[in-house]
């Protein structure tokens, strides 16, 4: 193999790997990103998403749900550099049996401005979630 190929080849490697640590690899999603949960009642699943808050960017729930709820989100910088930005981890169990889709969007909180200026009518989702809770 030549040099060039090997130098290619490690340093993908090594980003791709930086990637993965970085974000767990499992459950991040970036913008664009949609996926779907099967899920029997008192599951739980976990949505990571990327968010800065200190630029006065939130991730917002657009929609209600009656079949899952948020138990827990928690904020982890990418660095300890004041004003970084990171990933968002909330974390969902399902309560009882149905169909919801849970859309988010990254939204700009500026002024007196709140999540709950933003709605499904009014925003247009940063990715969408669908969520089956059955037996």
């Amino acid at each position: 193999m030549k040099p060039i190929r090997v130098v290619v080849f490690i340093a993908t490697l090594l980003i791709t790997l930086g990637v993965l640590f970085y974000t767990d690899g499992k459950d991040h999603y970036t913008r664009g990103e949609n996926a779907s949960f099967d899920l029997k009642e008192g599951d739980t699943f976990v949505i990571k998403l990327d968010e800065n808050p200190s630029t006065g960017g939130k991730n917002c729930w657009l929609t209600d749900v009656k079949s899952v709820r948020l138990i827990s989100q928690d904020f982890n910088p990418k660095s300890s550099a004041d004003g970084a930005g990171g990933v968002t981890t909330y974390t969902f169990k399902a309560i009882a049996k149905g169909v919801d889709t849970l859309k988010v969007a990254n939204c700009r909180l500026a002024g007196e401005k709140d999540c709950s200026d933003y709605t499904d009518d009014n925003t247009k989702p940063d990715n969408v979630f669908v969520v089956k809770v059955g037996e």
